[in-house]
């Protein structure tokens, strides 16, 4: 876990929020005012939104939490890690603060997470924005688009030969020296001239020890083992859902959730969503094109409040 206090050289000055959810402490950033929600995957934390907090804080109010076991939030040994823990997390987060009228906005894991309390609480959102990432609402292709993404993504194939040579957990609790041979090499991360030492530092600090990385090797580990659950929500809620605004931006470098795979899903789930193609952008698409990301989301936040 990240000190509170730490600013990383000055790039992270938000001030940390804490929630005890569960037994556990949540961090979160807690900036400006309005209703958006910023939701990271892995191996990522809040850090990934730095550039986009503060010129979107000028106009609303963001909330970036960082997931249990991430970031500076806790991780705790024998807490069990899944999706659907995590959503239990968030949900908690989202009640305590009393938020309604939410923009979503997910990235990578935070897409089915961030999915699995909209569907819990359809009532509470007011637009969806998708990023690197899918809400699951059980349209006709989703499973199959998803399986091709994992069978193809070389990010996926290797997680695969190390389950099956039983030695995932092993390597994966050393997370922290290979995030930087993730994040260029399997997952895809274009924009290098933000790598410095502090930037690796940023996203490797929460991983010094195997007992800090067991979110970041249970995420994973359900994909290729098969054990990944889902929230399952009655047709009410996905129909609500589904009756809300939604957008899709896109990194076309993405190397692990391949674009050609993602697009077909969620413009199925809303058929009227604009998707926004940043051809110079991966993976993490914050990292890349944080000025063309803030400025797409601002302009979908003020169309849809006019609808």
């Amino acid at each position: 876990m990240i000190p509170a206090d730490e600013t990383f050289e000055g790039t992270f000055v938000f001030t940390p929020h804490f929630l005890d959810v569960v037994g556990f402490r949540m961090h979160y950033v807690y900036e400006g005012t309005g209703q958006p929600i910023l939701l990271h995957g892995e191996p990522t934390w809040g850090y990934l939104f730095r550039q986009v907090i503060p010129r979107l804080a000028e106009r609303y109010r963001v909330i970036v939490p960082d997931l249990t076991g991430f970031g500076k939030s806790e991780t705790t040994q024998g807490w069990e890690c899944t999706v659907l823990t995590q959503v239990d997390n968030l949900e908690a987060l989202i009640l305590v603060l009393d938020l309604e009228g939410i923009t979503l906005l997910v990235h990578d894991w935070g897409g089915v997470i961030g999915g699995g309390v909209a569907l819990r609480h359809p009532e509470c959102i007011a637009r969806i924005v998708v990023t690197s990432g899918a809400v699951p609402l059980g349209t006709a292709r989703e499973a199959e688009l998803t399986a091709r993404n994992v069978a193809e993504a070389e990010y996926f194939r290797w997680m695969a030969r190390l389950h099956r040579e039983r030695t995932l957990e092993t390597v994966l609790s050393h997370l922290g020296h290979l995030v930087l041979a993730l994040m260029l090499g399997l997952q895809g991360f274009e924009n290098r001239a933000v790598m410095n030492q502090t930037w690796l530092s940023a996203y490797s600090l929460p991983f010094c020890t195997p007992p800090e990385c067991l979110g970041a090797i249970a995420f994973p580990k359900s994909i290729v083992d098969g054990t990944v659950r889902f929230e399952i929500a009655d047709a009410g809620a996905v129909a609500a859902l589904r009756n809300r605004p939604a957008t899709m931006i896109v990194g076309m470098q993405d190397r692990v959730l391949k674009p050609e795979y993602l697009r077909a899903p969620v413009r199925e789930a809303f058929p009227d969503a604009p998707v926004h193609r940043l051809h110079g952008a991966g993976h993490f698409l914050y990292e890349d094109e944080p000025e063309a990301i803030t400025l797409l989301i601002d302009q979908f936040i003020q169309y849809t409040g006019r609808m």
